[in-house]
């Protein structure tokens, strides 16, 4: 007898890929312990970790082109509101 996991370790994680070089990995998790993306979580990754990363590599959001697929957690209102003040048309998604 054999006995296997009934659901395989997961992660949820984010990066950013650009003419600068690669920015993240960010990796959603609470306590260690990995978590989904929902949007509050997406918002907080771009308010906390995405924002000041850009600023300590000086990287002006204005010459920035931001595109994101159409998860749920990146195409919610609330994330879209803070994408869109972060990334004025300069917004794919």
């Amino acid at each position: 007898m054999h006995e296997r996991p009934l659901h395989s370790p997961q992660v949820t994680v984010w990066c950013a890929i650009g003419k600068v070089g690669v920015i993240g990995p960010y990796f959603f998790e609470e306590n260690g312990i990995t978590t989904t993306a929902n949007s509050a979580r997406y918002i907080d990754m771009m308010n906390n970790f995405l924002e000041p990363e850009l600023r300590s590599r000086r990287i002006n959001n204005q010459y920035v082109l931001f595109q994101q697929d159409g998860a749920t957690a990146h195409t919610a209102r609330a994330a879209m509101a803070v994408v869109r003040a972060m990334f004025p048309d300069r917004l794919i998604s």
